[in-house]
């Protein structure tokens, strides 16, 4: 585990195709002020509440795929960021890219006395259920999963389906025109788009059914190739992946790997 105290402020050439990168912005910022609305209680059950200072102290606790994701765990941070230029509010992160050790890290950041807690990933929920009885007076956070009966995690689930949807539509329009950018081309006469995702959990699946719907919004005969990597921090298992959909023709391939499709 790495603490670091945040700063303000294959077999084809994957280079002649275009491979569309995953985004969406978490609402981090948004969700602060109903998390950290009591407080935080007395600190009997390990945590301290907090200090009892006007400033409002966060740790935020990264997914497997680490920080520098340019996916989930940066965006997180993102809306703390925002947070603490609008609110006197200072943050922590915590990066933790095994998802074996989430209940030990959990419980040592519990003990450190933070306002709020951040757990970015449903690989977190399983622990953080043991956690948050573990620990009541902790205030905690959730990002793409809830925990069921604990009133002390608040837990936010993003649209997938939005933004894949939309990826989905703009592969089927794109593969079926003329388009060159950086050395990359598609094959208008073609019609053969692909997805990678990172792990097949049923976050990840979301994304794939809701690409290949929206693939299939433009133009229902458009095959489109799906894969996993097994992972959001292996680039080589990613790359792979994609390697393989292009040479059986894709043109357009869009991941939702985080880390692991950089």
């Amino acid at each position: 585990m790495t603490d670091r105290q945040a700063e303000t402020g294959g077999s084809a050439d994957i280079s002649r195709r275009t491979i569309l990168a995953s985004g969406g912005t978490l609402a981090t910022a948004t969700l602060l002020a109903g998390c950290l609305s009591g407080d935080g209680g007395d600190g009997s059950d390990g945590g301290d509440g907090g200090s009892g200072d006007s400033t409002t102290e966060v740790a935020i606790i990264s997914s497997p795929a680490g920080f520098d994701d340019n996916a989930f765990n940066d965006n997180a941070v993102q809306g703390l960021e925002e947070a603490s230029e609008e609110f006197d509010l200072e943050y922590t992160t915590v990066e933790e890219t095994e998802e074996a050790q989430y209940e030990s890290v959990q419980a040592d950041v519990a003990e450190s006395g933070y306002d709020l807690i951040i757990c970015v990933g449903d690989n977190h929920t399983d622990p953080l259920t043991t956690n948050a009885e573990e620990y009541p007076d902790q205030n905690w956070m959730l990002i793409n999963n809830v925990v069921e009966g604990a009133d002390n995690v608040s837990g936010w689930i993003e649209m997938n389906n939005e933004m894949s949807f939309l990826a989905g539509v703009a592969a089927g329009v794109m593969t079926q025109q003329e388009f060159e950018y950086e050395g990359s081309s598609t094959d208008p006469d073609g019609s053969t788009v692909g997805f990678v995702g990172g792990e097949d959990i049923p976050l990840i699946n979301a994304f794939e059914q809701s690409y290949i719907e929206g693939v299939e919004w433009v133009d229902d005969s458009i095959e489109v190739l799906t894969g996993y990597g097994g992972s959001f921090s292996d680039t080589g298992a990613t790359n792979d992946v994609a390697a393989s959909q292009i040479d059986d023709g894709a043109d357009i391939v869009w991941h939702a790997a985080s880390a692991a499709g950089g």
